[in-house]
C-alpha cells in the first residue's frame, strides 16, 4: 500500500465516547482523500486506546497507547514522529474542532508550511464562551502574538497542520510541555506566514474540559521558555526561587529555635545549624516537586539518595561561596563593600549548585 497523503494526530486522555464520533466524522470530512487517523493515548483509565483499537477494523487507524508518559504537545511529537503523510495535521479528540475544516487547512499547506484553524478571523467564533473565558484566552492571544511575533491570529490554537518537511526541520529543537505546540513549531521553524481557516468552537460532546490551572501555568512556562528561555532557562529561575525561599525558612526557623532555652546559646551555632539544615531538606522538597518536576524522585530509597546529594553539593556550594566572597574582598584589598563581595559569592554557588544538582542530584534530566 502506498503512503497516506494525510497523518492526522490525535492525542487522547479519557476520550472514550468522544473518538468514535471524531473518527467518523474525519473520515467523512477526508473521503476522496489517502489518510491516517494516529490516536496518541496516554494509558487512558476510560481505555480509550482500546475503543480506538477496535475502530482501527473499520478505519485507517492506528493506535500507540503510552505508558509512564503525559502531556498533549509530546503526543504530538511522537505522532508526528511515526506519521507516514506528507501533511501533518492535529485535532482534539473532544469534538470542539471542526473535522469539516480540514481538508481546507490541507490544502492551505500548498502554498504556505503551516495552516492554522482560527477562532478569531473572519468567520471564526468561540461559540459559547462565558465572557471571563473570552477575555482570558484574548489576552493570552495578545501575549503571545507581542512576545513571540508568530503570524497568526489564533497561536493558541490546537487545530492546525504542517509541511512534513517543516517537522523534519524543526524536530531536534523541540521541546515540548503542556497543551501549546502550536507556539513552538511556529518559533521554532521560523514561520513568517500561515494559511487560516475561520472554525467555531463547538461545546465538549462528552467528559469534562480539561482547561485548568495547570494547563494556563503550562502556557506561561512554554511561553518563557521560547521567548527567554536561551538567556534565562525557566528550570534555572524555578530553582533561585526556591532558594531564595530556603532563606525565610532559615530564618524563621532560626528565631523558632533560639526560643528553645537549650539553643539559646552565646552565639547561637547550634541554632544556626539545625535551620540551616531545615532550609536545605525545605529547597530539596520544592526542588523536588516543583523545579525538577518531570524527573523528580519517587520512593523512599530514591528520595534519601537525592537529600544526601544535594546537601553535599549545597555544602560545598557554601564553601565556595564564601570563598568567593572573601577572595573578591582580598583582591580589591578591602576596599569592596561586604554585602556586595556576598552577592558575588551567592551568585557564583547558586550557579555551582544548580548545575551540579541537574546533573548529579536529579541526573536523568540530562
Amino acid at each position: 500500500m502506498t503512503d497516506p497523503a494525510i497523518s492526522l494526530i490525535v492525542p487522547t486522555f479519557n476520550e472514550s465516547r468522544n473518538l468514535p464520533v471524531l473518527v467518523e466524522r474525519v473520515a467523512a470530512a477526508l473521503q476522496g482523500r489517502t489518510f491516517e487517523i494516529i490516536v496518541v493515548d496516554d494509558d487512558s483509565p476510560d481505555r480509550t486506546w482500546e475503543v480506538a483499537e477496535g475502530l482501527a477494523a473499520r478505519f485507517p487507524v492506528r493506535v500507540f497507547r503510552r505508558i509512564g508518559k503525559r502531556g498533549l504537545s509530546s503526543a504530538v511529537v511522537d505522532g508526528f514522529a511515526a506519521a507516514k503523510g506528507e501533511a501533518l495535521a492535529v485535532i482534539d479528540a473532544d469534538l470542539q474542532h471542526d473535522p469539516a475544516v480540514l481538508p481546507r487547512l490541507v490544502d492551505g499547506l500548498a502554498r504556505c508550511e503551516a495552516a492554522v484553524g482560527t477562532r478569531y478571523a473572519g468567520s471564526g467564533s468561540t461559540g459559547e464562551w462565558g465572557g471571563a473565558r473570552l477575555a482570558l484566552s484574548r489576552s493570552a492571544t495578545w501575549s503571545v502574538r507581542r512576545l513571540l511575533g508568530v503570524p497568526t491570529s489564533d497561536p493558541m490554537s490546537g487545530f492546525f497542520a504542517i509541511r512534513r518537511s517543516l517537522f523534519q526541520r524543526i524536530a531536534p529543537l523541540l521541546q515540548p510541555r503542556g497543551y501549546k505546540i502550536l507556539l513552538e513549531v511556529l518559533h521554532r521553524g521560523r514561520v513568517s506566514e500561515v494559511h487560516e481557516e475561520p472554525y467555531t468552537f463547538a461545546g465538549r460532546l462528552h467528559g469534562e474540559s480539561k482547561l485548568g490551572t495547570g494547563v494556563l501555568l503550562d502556557c506561561a512556562a512554554a511561553l518563557w521558555e521560547l521567548r527567554f528561555g536561551a538567556i534565562l532557562p525557566l528550570r534555572f529561575v524555578k530553582y533561585c526561587l526556591v532558594g531564595l525561599s530556603g532563606v525565610g525558612v532559615q530564618l524563621l526557623a532560626t528565631h523558632a529555635l533560639r526560643a528553645i532555652p537549650d539553643l539559646r546559646t552565646a552565639d547561637s551555632r547550634l541554632a544556626t545549624a539545625i535551620a540551616i539544615a531545615i532550609a536545605m531538606l525545605s529547597n530539596y522538597i520544592l526542588d523536588n516537586v516543583w523545579t525538577f518536576r518531570d524527573v523528580r524522585h519517587r520512593g523512599g530509597r530514591a528520595v534519601a539518595i537525592g537529600i544526601l546529594r544535594f546537601a553535599a553539593i549545597c555544602g560545598t556550594g557554601a564553601v565556595i561561596s564564601w570563598s568567593v566572597a572573601q577572595g573578591a574582598r582580598l583582591a580589591t584589598d578591602g576596599v569592596m563593600n561586604i554585602y556586595f563581595a556576598s552577592l558575588i559569592g551567592i551568585a557564583v554557588a547558586t550557579v555551582w549548585n544548580y548545575v551540579l544538582n541537574r546533573q548529579f542530584t536529579w541526573r536523568s534530566n540530562g
